[in-house]
């Protein structure tokens, strides 16, 4: 959201042409140890639009102090129309935004292919049974049994607090 704040495409503007920005893919590889302390700078650059804009994708990377590149981010997603959910193409008034942008060396033209060129597949649950423990109206905890092999595992999932 910062590189589309600095295109003037702030929340409230994105909201007011009812169309967000939805991920469908991230990857985040690091080359080198970062501390806490050390003061990074990050790049950002159009990796590929679709005809229509409905698809993009960026290359953030990311340099220490010595212009060393310690990591690099890869995204893809796409646009939603805030009203129907479903994809959109980008607004008329964005694409001047857009081209303006640096492109990567390998900049390309994205298809509907290229948002789910993953390998990554959902694995849902299976004959489980769910269980929530509530506290003060919010969700404390989360788990699932699963039945596998006639013997009973429980997966406990991330601690989160959701408003009811």
């Amino acid at each position: 959201m910062g590189l589309l704040n600095t295109l003037g495409l702030t929340h409230k503007t994105l909201v007011a042409m009812d169309i967000g920005p939805i991920i469908f893919n991230e990857s985040l590889t690091y080359f080198k140890e970062v501390l806490p302390d050390d003061t990074i700078r990050v790049s950002c650059q159009l990796a590929g639009l679709s005809d229509h804009g409905t698809f993009f994708s960026f290359v953030h990377n990311f340099y220490n102090n010595e212009g060393k590149n310690v990591a690099q981010c890869k995204m893809i997603g796409g646009w939603i129309d805030l009203n129907s959910r479903k994809l959109a193409p980008l607004p008329k008034k964005m694409w001047a935004h857009f081209k303006a942008l640096p492109k990567t060396e390998d900049f390309k033209r994205l298809t509907t292919a290229d948002t789910r060129n993953s390998d990554i597949k959902p694995k849902h649950l299976k004959n489980h049974k769910s269980n929530t423990r509530k506290l003060n109206n919010q969700i404390d905890c989360f788990y699932y049994e699963d039945n596998l092999f006639n013997k009973t595992k429980k997966t406990h999932f991330h601690k989160c607090h959701i408003p009811l």
